[in-house]
């Protein structure tokens, strides 16, 4: 019996160790299936195996009963949980890092720190496009004025010394400006004169001792047939055979010798109107009127204008004498003689937006009942007339190519009310104290070396 029992005993022990074997190999296969899955799912994963499993040798200290082998089942099923718990639990970790790291990688729209790179990275970019070329204009334009203008000063400088007559060498100015200087101040236009075996000498010569008489015109100019004096002589003598004037008439003589030498000096032939000029009929009749009805009811006279400005009481006619040349736009190309101050009943000069070029003399102005002058928009290469009258209102010189400084007598007449020298840059001079003396409203000196 005690063996039976023993042997009993032996076969339920091992029946124990069997299931106990079965359990514990089954619980492992289940563990490595588990740690396999989760190894798959989330490789950077790691299990922690909480307590310890009994190694064979053990069998001394396994449990026997149905309630230790719950146990074991229990802690199995929370070694199970903690796996799965740290599996669900890393992986979102990971998640979170992988959006932490997105955050780093922004669009250039977001960099505003670096607007230059971005710009020059991505030049098809209309607005980046537009400002190269906007750049790229305005450099050409800075290069262009930086070479123009030093040009331009540099040749009105060395116009400005050729005139003055000072000891700039030929060497100093090109032969061009030479050239130039010399047309403007010598040139005369080329007339038909009266040929020799045709002129009326003894008319001539009497005609020659009038202008002499009122010293209007230098002897030494008459002996030089290429001069715009002996041709308006020489018309007046040969050609004018319509004049009903006696020689004994110094006022008609005088009147049609000058407007027959402004007529010479300034290329008439060529003008855009002649206004009746060198016909038989009366210098006084010289001229044209237009009427624009639209903005002004009141006739507009180009050409001469006569009157006598109350001076004289005459039988037959009241309107001897010339008061204003107007010969606006005409296309007058040459110098404005100074036998103009003649005409000593002239009130006003227009002569603007013409070719005008050359010198003016010193006493180019001196008449004594001038009012206005108006010479603006011309090419004339001289220094401003120095004698001017006390009765000016009025001088425009504006756009030329004055020289020299500006009288100072200008800022001491009394009724100069309109001054306008601007667009002179070689003019020169200062703005005299005696300004607040005048009646000057209106100073341009635009564009003028003060």
């Amino acid at each position: 019996d005690s063996i039976s029992v023993s042997t009993a005993a032996t076969g339920a022990t091992s029946l124990m160790a069997t299931e106990e074997d079965d359990i514990e190999t089954g619980k492992m296969a289940k563990r490595d299936g588990l740690v396999k899955s989760s190894s798959k799912s989330m490789p950077t994963a790691t299990a922690t195996v909480v307590g310890s499993i009994p190694d064979a040798d053990e069998h001394a200290m396994r449990p026997r009963s149905d309630r230790d082998l719950a146990a074991i089942v229990n802690a199995d099923n929370l070694v199970e949980a903690k796996l799965v718990e740290e599996g669900n639990r890393k992986p979102a970790a990971k998640k979170k890092k992988k959006r932490g790291s997105k955050k780093v990688v922004t669009h250039p729209d977001d960099i505003q720190d670096e607007p230059k790179r971005y710009c020059f990275n991505h030049l098809k970019r209309r607005g980046c496009i537009g400002l190269i070329a906007v750049a790229i204009v305005l450099l050409i334009a800075i290069i262009v004025v930086s070479i123009t203008v030093p040009a331009s000063r540099s040749t009105s400088s060395t116009t400005s010394a050729a005139l003055d007559g000072g000891a700039t060498t030929s060497s100093e100015i090109p032969v061009q400006d030479v050239e130039t200087t010399v047309e403007d101040v010598a040139e005369a236009p080329e007339v038909d004169l009266t040929p020799p075996e045709e002129v009326d000498s003894e008319r001539m010569a009497a005609l020659k001792r009038v202008i002499q008489f009122y010293d209007i015109t230098p002897a030494e100019v008459f002996a030089d047939s290429s001069t715009p004096q002996y041709a308006a002589l020489d018309w007046l003598a040969n050609k004018d055979t319509g004049s009903s004037y006696s020689m004994a008439d110094d006022v008609r003589i005088l009147q049609r010798y000058v407007l027959a030498t402004l007529f010479y000096s300034t290329r008439g032939d060529n003008w855009e109107n002649k206004y009746n000029f060198l016909s038989e009929e009366h210098e006084c009749k010289w001229f044209e009127t237009e009427k624009d009805w639209i903005l002004d009811m009141s006739p507009t006279t180009h050409g001469i204008k006569c009157g006598d400005g109350g001076w004289f009481d005459f039988e037959e006619s009241d309107d001897e004498h010339i008061m204003e040349i107007r010969l606006e736009s005409n296309n007058l190309d040459g110098q404005l003689p100074s036998e103009i101050n003649a005409l000593f009943l002239l009130n006003g000069i227009y002569m603007n937006n013409n070719k005008l070029r050359g010198k003016l003399d010193s006493d180019a102005f001196d008449i004594p009942n001038l009012r206005e002058v108006e010479l603006q928009q011309n090419d004339i290469f001289a220094e401003i007339p120095t004698e001017l009258p006390d009765s000016l209102e009025k001088l425009d010189m504006t756009s030329n190519r004055l020289v020299g400084q500006i009288p100072s007598k200008i800022w001491t007449l009394e009724n100069l009310s309109y001054l306008s020298l601007g667009n002179n840059p070689d003019l020169t001079g200062s703005i005299g104290a005696e300004v607040d003396q005048t009646k000057l409203q209106v100073i341009n000196l635009n564009d003028v070396d003060l």
